[in-house]
């Protein structure tokens, strides 16, 4: 049974809903995939050797593990085990199906259906930890990265990612405004969407030696009307949309579509988003 009062975007039956859509879009070059490349080799040395265990948090449909078999794969100094994990089990479905299609020979993948607030591994276990678009949709923030620091190993490496505001995302935040006459006044669906959010976050949490950087990517769209239809599933933005009467959500929809085609450029529209990577003491 679904709790009552609970926001859209902390349900795991709201993400377990939108898992096939995920396994189309959130592949290795899908909507994510530039963001995990940047932070994987901004992380991990190329020149590394030896034996590497790596954490995938709220790993989705397996995104960031697909690019990490990519780069690493090739380097036979080089041994590693993921441990990837999410809250929902459908996700967590997809995720197994999308890696069988990418043997790693130096590499082992296990998945599990784990809160990514409480993770229930030993103290210190790997030297890099990573949350992908993930940890930002937490209902505690801060527990997922205390849960991160704890099963890292002391000077291990976290890399996170959160979206920051721009033309896109932006358009539902202006749409919504717009057909209600006030600003979206529900949870936030933006968290760390500024750098001295997620460096406080992180320093708050027992991380040090903080790099963030600023990336725009692009997402390749048929029509704005597909994108639409396809972005308001998502618990982030559905949070939004089931709050307006059939009237509002009519006009909210035909508003955003018209910002989308504002911009939209050459079949594609630009999301803007944060890495940042620190260490652990």
């Amino acid at each position: 049974m679904i709790q009552k009062g609970i926001p859209i975007i902390f349900k795991k039956e709201s993400w377990d809903s939108i898992a096939k859509f995920y396994g189309a879009d959130w592949l290795k070059e899908g909507v994510t995939g530039q963001q995990c490349k940047e932070i994987i080799r901004g992380s991990i040395p190329s020149n590394s050797q030896g034996y590497i265990k790596i954490l995938d948090n709220a790993c989705g449909t397996g995104s960031l593990t697909l690019n990490i078999i990519e780069i690493l794969a090739p380097n036979s100094n080089i041994k590693f085990t993921i441990d990837a994990c999410d809250y929902s089990p459908k996700m967590v479905e997809q995720f197994d199906r999308h890696i069988q299609s990418f043997p790693s020979p130096n590499g082992t993948i296990t998945s599990h259906v784990m809160d990514g607030q409480n993770l229930e591994f030993p103290d210190e276990t790997f030297d890099y930890a990573y949350s992908m678009f993930g940890l930002v949709f937490f209902a505690s923030i801060d527990k997922g990265l205390q849960s991160m620091n704890r099963v890292l190993k002391s000077g291990g490496t976290i890399g996170i990612s959160s979206w920051s505001y721009g033309n896109f995302i932006q358009s539902f935040y202006d749409g919504y405004k717009e057909v209600t006459g006030h600003e979206w006044n529900g949870e936030d669906l933006l968290k760390l969407s500024k750098h001295n959010e997620i460096k406080g976050a992180l320093e708050k949490n027992g991380f040090v030696d903080i790099k963030t950087v600023d990336m725009t990517t692009p997402i390749f769209v048929e029509s704005t009307k597909g994108l639409f239809d396809n972005y308001i599933k998502t618990p982030v933005f559905l949070s939004m949309f089931e709050t307006l009467s059939p009237e509002q959500a009519n006009l909210f929809e035909k508003i955003v579509i018209d910002k989308f085609d504002s911009f939209h450029t050459s079949s594609r529209i630009t999301i803007n988003s944060i890495i940042a990577i620190a260490k652990k003491p």
